[in-house]
């Protein structure tokens, strides 16, 4: 597979993109989809600007999107063509492909292990202490000024 350049790509980009054409780059690229999206998006967001005219709103944004655009599409390009010559892009890969870390192989073990003890708990008996039983729940009964009165339970409550 021929060595594409990246002085090539973002050249394309920058000089089309003073023009308005922004993706040439990413198309040389050999990003397909980034390229084809740099162009219709720009163009999108051009006609919304030319929209916003009327409302003097596009006097800050039609340029800000413009400067953008110049910016972004050249990094992306230049990424791009990174990525073809390394030949990570030319790979076809179905199915999982990737074997995970040793510590991301720990977390999901620990996590595996928590979900199976929550499990455990959340469909476990009741275990009620014996300090909440219903003799010695506290009664929401207030003093005369205003507090809860002191050593109340629902078994001297029952009493009263």
């Amino acid at each position: 597979m021929p060595q594409k350049s990246a002085g090539v790509a973002v050249a394309l980009e920058l000089v089309l993109g003073l023009f308005g054409v922004f993706g040439v780059g990413n198309l040389y690229a050999g990003r397909t989809g980034a390229g084809v999206a740099l162009m219709l998006s720009f163009w999108g967001l051009f006609w919304v600007n030319f929209l916003l005219i009327f409302v003097f709103i596009a006097i800050v944004t039609m340029p800000m999107t413009w400067i953008a655009y110049l910016v972004m599409g050249p990094l992306l390009a230049a990424r791009g063509v990174e990525r073809h010559n390394s030949g990570a892009g030319t790979h076809v890969m179905i199915g999982p492909s990737f074997r995970p870390s040793s510590r991301e192989f720990r977390w999901r073990r620990d996590c595996s292990a928590f979900a199976e003890r929550f499990h455990d708990w959340a469909t476990g008996p009741c275990m009620v202490p014996s300090c909440m039983t219903k003799s010695t729940l506290p009664v929401a009964s207030m003093s005369s000024k205003g507090l809860p009165a002191p050593g109340r339970t629902v078994a001297d409550h029952d009493t009263d």
